[in-house]
């Protein structure tokens, strides 16, 4: 399966949203290198199957994952699906993530739940930039 590359067509970085059950936590997990270091990442890791994108199968899939208080991504599950071809890409690429830096609560580390939008989209210049 080849790697589909293009900033038109995989849109990550809309929404992504913090939660933590009990209590509010003060400073949020990081991707190491921040937010731009995390888009990267998902553009050159997520692999957008070429029988959707040819078949015109698009939208968007929301992981949910914690990161724990080691900084340990775990507990990946699909929380909005849109297709089973780019609900396992999406959740593949949650499970080869490396670990971040762990959220904390008063200076301790804490687990911390994460809702992570991939936008899986065919666009009108798609076939212009791709990878293998």
């Amino acid at each position: 399966m080849k790697k589909i590359y293009c900033l038109i067509v995989i849109l990550f970085w809309g929404t992504f949203s913090f939660a933590q059950d009990t209590t509010s936590v003060e400073v949020i997990p990081r991707f190491p290198g921040g937010e731009t270091a995390l888009n990267d990442w998902l553009i050159m890791n997520t692999i957008y199957p070429e029988s959707a994108r040819k078949n015109g199968i698009d939208g968007t899939v929301i992981i949910q994952f914690i990161v724990d208080k080691t900084g340990v991504v775990k507990n990946a599950k699909v929380v909005r699906k849109v297709h089973p071809l780019l609900d396992d890409a999406a959740m593949n690429t949650i499970l080869k993530m490396p670990n971040w830096e762990p959220g904390t609560k008063d200076g301790i580390p804490v687990a911390v739940l994460i809702n992570l939008p991939f936008n899986f989209g065919i666009g009108k210049n798609s076939s212009k930039k791709k990878r293998n």
